[in-house]
């Protein structure tokens, strides 16, 4: 079935590459009907704090990778 995946911010930096820089991976499943778009405000929310300049690194969340899976019964 579908999925939508969200990567961190900086993942794609060629810097974290040469270093092999990996993130944790989340597996976000949502309630019965509902496909990976209805959790978009989810991926929004947390790259904000991720990458929230405002904060010092150790006080900032976490990069991760976040994996969004179809709920709907086929």
């Amino acid at each position: 079935g579908p999925i939508a995946v969200t990567l961190p911010p900086g993942y794609a930096l060629e810097e974290n590459r040469l270093r092999n820089v990996t993130y944790p991976v989340i597996y976000v499943l949502h309630g019965y009907g509902q496909d990976p778009r209805d959790l978009e405000a989810l991926a929004i929310i947390s790259n904000n704090f991720m990458n929230d300049g405002e904060r010092s690194y150790p006080n900032r969340l976490a990069k991760f990778i976040t994996v969004y899976v179809d709920g709907r019964c086929r």
